[in-house]
């Protein structure tokens, strides 16, 4: 489906079909954000689906990303016995939340085994022999700096945030604004968009 213009969809294979509503709501959802040049095959290059239907934990897992998928994981597969590196760019776990609740967090996970490594980069991450290798540097190092370290792993769980599926829906000519970047529609606190009758929903 694509938005024509406000009021109108057209719907179908070839847009053939002209559907017409004094209100539209955009609900399309969400999908990982995949790391730059590491597509996701849900084999070796996890997104959070790929890790909720594994049906076998693997020896060794590296998430990138502490916020609440990446932290969510993290106890779920470290439970059942995985060898679990976190890693998160920013300098503590779940950024957005609390920093009482970030530090016991931290200090729980290292109690449990779980190695945590925060204000730390992945440069590079790529698949050798069936396994992952990873290329960690800290946050905001120079690109020429030797402080680098690799780890590698069996798995590698990517959960550095979500993009929202807003490609091809006729937003722009709707007039509807939002974050190509992000794939983020903007809206205000009743979920209207910048164009009269057109709403957006959910993540």
């Amino acid at each position: 489906a694509r938005i024509e213009r406000p009021g109108v969809v057209l719907v179908g294979p070839g847009e053939e079909n002209r559907l017409e509503a004094k209100h539209i709501i955009v609900a399309t959802g969400a999908r990982a954000r995949a790391f730059p040049g590491l597509p996701f095959d849900e084999e070796t290059v996890w997104s959070s689906r790929g890790a909720m239907v594994s049906t076998a934990g693997p020896g060794s897992l590296l998430i990138l990303g502490a916020g609440a998928i990446g932290c969510e994981f993290a106890y779920f597969y470290n439970a059942f016995g995985t060898r679990v590196t976190l890693v998160e760019m920013a300098d503590r776990l779940l950024p957005i939340e609390d920093d009482d609740c970030s530090a016991a967090l931290k200090k729980s996970f290292e109690k449990q085994g779980i190695d945590v490594r925060v204000a730390t980069a992945a440069r590079s991450v790529k698949l050798v022999d069936g396994r992952v290798q990873v290329e960690l540097a800290p946050a905001g190092a120079a690109p020429d700096s030797t402080e680098t370290v690799t780890v590698s792993a069996d798995k590698v769980l990517v959960a550095i945030g979500i993009l929202g599926n807003v490609e091809g829906l006729g937003l722009e000519g709707a007039g509807v604004d939002f974050d190509k970047k992000r794939g983020q529609i903007k809206v205000d606190a009743h979920g209207a968009t910048t164009c009269a009758g057109i709403w957006a929903i959910g993540d």
